[in-house]
């Protein structure tokens, strides 16, 4: 998607990856989107994640606990500052960081939510088995 987008852009701009994807994705998007792009126009690629809880996916957007921007150009960083300024003037933390590492954060992030609720599954079964009371452990 973001070559079509560098494509049809006719001046300069900076495409934001917001999904969850195999590390080395924005990397290989960035060459592509730049690839793509109209001679004189310069194509930018941010990865962006988001963190979006189930049912509250306008509120943790408009105010994050985190913000994570994986980027390679200063000028892209700099347009994403102020696509995001009402957030960071209210305190919002902003990691800046490769591509990688934002692709690795979102893994993680995902991966860690996954271990606490196989944990606490876990822990249920054996309050149950043991005759305890989950809610209050």
């Amino acid at each position: 998607m973001p070559m079509r987008i560098a494509a049809a852009a006719t001046k300069d701009c900076v495409i934001a990856g917001k999904s969850t994807v195999p590390v080395g994705s924005a990397r290989r998007l960035a060459d592509l989107a730049k690839a793509s792009a109209r001679d004189g126009v310069d194509v930018s690629l941010v990865w962006n994640p988001e963190f979006l809880r189930e049912g509250f996916a306008v509120e943790d957007t408009l105010t994050p606990d985190r913000m994570v921007l994986g980027c390679q150009d200063p000028a892209a960083e700099a347009v994403m500052r102020r696509v995001y300024a009402r957030q960071l003037e209210a305190g919002v933390p902003l990691i800046v960081t490769d591509f990688e590492t934002a692709e690795l954060v979102k893994v993680a992030a995902n991966a860690f939510l996954a271990t606490k609720i196989s944990f606490i599954n876990a822990m249920s079964e054996l309050t149950e088995a043991v005759g305890g009371d989950i809610r209050t452990l």
